[in-house]
């Protein structure tokens, strides 16, 4: 059961935002526990969230595979016109981090942000406009979402 204390809100604000937070956490932790279980087998595991919002004439939002064409190193073609420097840079470093994946199995390499594998923790690479970095769950939230995910999980095995 969740506590009071893991997702606090004493007015309907606060109330909003840990509802934001709870869900978020739900979505991260599912990518984890998929990660640890890719690692049973003996494979590296890399998790990242990208929240970068897609150029386009009217505002789109960040959504599931908006960020397959900076993997492959630029936009879709409808969406050229609408680039910024952020996206062509973007491109650049994504496309190096999925390069160097390809060839080597690990993603890092000279002049980028180092992007751990999957270690355990909840820990996962935040991909943002112009931000690269290592993020983590708190203990508390991580280890109700992981208790959850893998009691249904389990569950659903039965």
């Amino acid at each position: 059961m969740i506590q009071k204390t893991t997702y606090p809100a004493a007015t309907d604000e606060e109330a909003i935002a840990a509802n934001q937070c709870m869900k978020f956490d739900c979505i991260m932790m599912s990518a984890i526990c998929e990660a640890g279980l890719e690692t049973l087998s003996g494979k590296d595991a890399f998790i990242y969230l990208i929240n970068h919002e897609a150029p386009a004439d009217v505002p789109v939002g960040t959504f599931h595979t908006a960020d397959v064409p900076y993997w492959l190193g630029g936009t879709l073609t409808l969406r050229a016109q609408y680039e910024t420097d952020d996206d062509r840079a973007m491109n650049e470093t994504m496309k190096t981090y999925f390069e160097n994946f390809i060839t080597n199995g690990d993603p890092n390499g000279e002049g980028l942000a180092q992007w751990d594998k999957y270690d355990g923790s909840y820990r996962y690479f935040f991909i943002g406009d112009n931000t690269y970095e290592v993020v983590e769950i708190p203990q508390d939230r991580g280890d109700f979402w992981a208790g959850y995910i893998n009691t249904r999980k389990s569950s659903a095995n039965d």
